[in-house]
C-alpha cells in the first residue's frame, strides 16, 4: 500500500516484504530537483525507527540504502514516509511471518494464501472453504460455516454481531496483563464494530511427527478501524462467570486456574493487530513470564524457528457463511 504526493511524487521499496538481516533499498521520483527529501520509518508498534536526509537528482529521483531489517523485527510492518517541504508521499512494507503451506497433517497440509478456498492445484490441498461453492472439496466447512467434523477436529464458536445492546456481550473491563481473578469483567452491551466478532474457528491436526497444530480464524463485523483479534492459549482452564447486582445484565467477572498471576508461564498470545485503518495486519506472538514485580506477555515472535507458523494479512473478503 502506498500513496503518492500531489504531483506524483514517489516513494518505494524494492520488496514488500523483507527477512531479518536484508537491506531494504528505497528509492523515488518526481521530487523538486536538487532539494532535499526527509525519509522516516515507524513500525508497528508505534516505534521510530530510521531517519535520513537524501538530495534528489537532477531528475527528481531520490535513494537510500541504510536501513537494514533487524532480527526482532519479525511480525512487524514498517511505515515509510519521504516529504520535501509541504509535500509528502508514504509506502508500506513488512517482516512478516509468511505465506505458504502449513504441514499441519491436513491432507496436502493447511492452505494460507490470502483467501478462503481450497486452491484447485495442488491437490490435495486444505483450506477452510471448498474449492467451489457448489461441488468443491478440501474445504473444513460447509458453505453455511458449520465445520464437516465438529470438536474435536473444529470448533465453532459465534458470538451476536451487529445486534445492539440488547444481545451482544463485551468485556467491561480489564487489561492485557492484567490477571482474569481480579479485574476482568463482561456485560451485556454492543461492541464497536471494528472489534464486534461473530464467527471464531480453531481447527486441530496431527502431523506425521506427532505434533499438534493449532490453525485460527476469527472475522468482524467492519473491517475499518484499527484494531486487534487476539488467540490466547492457556494451560490451565479459564471459566466466564454470571453474577446477579452487576450492570448490564447478564453479566459477571472470570475464574483463572492460572497460578501466575492468572495464567501459567509458557502461556502464548497470538495476536493479529490491524493497522492503517484497520487494512494492514502484523500478527505477533507473545510468551507469559516472570517479569519484574510479577508477569506479563513478553514479545516471542523473533524466536519462532522459519517454517514452524504461517499467517496471510488478508484483504477485506466477505465469507460464504
Amino acid at each position: 500500500m502506498e500513496m503518492p504526493g500531489p504531483n506524483g511524487e514517489n516513494v518505494t521499496t524494492d520488496k514488500s516484504d523483507y527477512m531479518p538481516g536484508e537491506t531494504v533499498v528505497i528509492s523515488g521520483s518526481s521530487w523538486i530537483p536538487n532539494q532535499a527529501v526527509a525519509l522516516h520509518i515507524d513500525d508497528s508498534n508505534n516505534v521510530s525507527r530510521f531517519d535520513a536526509s537524501v538530495m534528489a537528482d537532477a531528475g527528481g529521483n531520490i535513494s537510500n540504502s541504510d536501513f537494514v531489517v533487524q532480527s526482532q523485527d519479525v511480525g512487524l510492518a514498517f511505515t515509510l514516509t519521504a516529504k520535501q517541504g509541504a509535500v509528502t508521499a508514504w509506502t508500506q512494507f513488512t517482516d512478516v511471518v509468511g505465506a505458504g503451506t502449513a504441514p499441519n497433517g491436513d491432507p496436502g497440509g493447511f492452505e494460507i494464501d490470502g483467501n478462503l478456498r481450497a486452491s484447485a492445484s495442488p491437490s490435495p490441498i486444505t483450506d477452510w472453504s471448498d474449492t467451489t461453492s457448489g461441488s468443491g472439496s478440501g474445504g473444513l466447512l460447509f458453505e453455511t460455516g458449520v465445520p464437516k467434523n465438529g470438536p474435536p477436529v473444529t470448533y465453532r464458536v459465534q458470538d451476536p454481531a451487529n445486534c445492539g445492546n440488547a444481545c451482544d456481550d463485551s468485556f467491561s473491563g480489564g487489561k492485557l496483563n492484567g490477571d482474569p481473578n481480579t479485574n476482568w469483567t463482561w456485560w451485556t452491551q454492543a461492541a464497536n464494530n471494528k472489534m464486534d466478532m461473530n464467527n471464531v474457528y480453531v481447527h486441530i491436526s496431527t502431523d506425521a511427527n506427532n505434533d499438534r497444530w493449532i490453525t485460527a480464524s476469527a472475522d468482524r463485523y467492519k473491517t475499518t478501524g484499527d484494531a486487534y483479534v487476539d488467540f490466547e492459549l492457556l494451560q490451565n482452564t479459564l471459566t466466564r462467570n454470571v453474577l446477579t447486582g452487576c450492570t448490564n445484565p447478564p453479566c459477571g467477572n472470570f475464574t483463572s486456574a492460572g497460578p501466575d498471576g492468572g495464567r501459567t508461564v509458557g502461556d502464548l498470545l497470538v495476536t493479529a493487530q490491524y493497522g492503517n485503518g484497520g487494512s494492514l495486519a502484523t500478527i505477533l506472538i507473545y510468551r507469559w513470564q516472570a517479569v519484574s514485580g510479577g508477569f506479563a506477555y513478553v514479545e516471542y515472535t523473533s524466536s519462532i524457528p522459519a517454517g514452524k507458523a504461517k499467517q496471510r494479512s488478508l484483504p477485506p473478503i466477505r465469507q460464504p457463511w
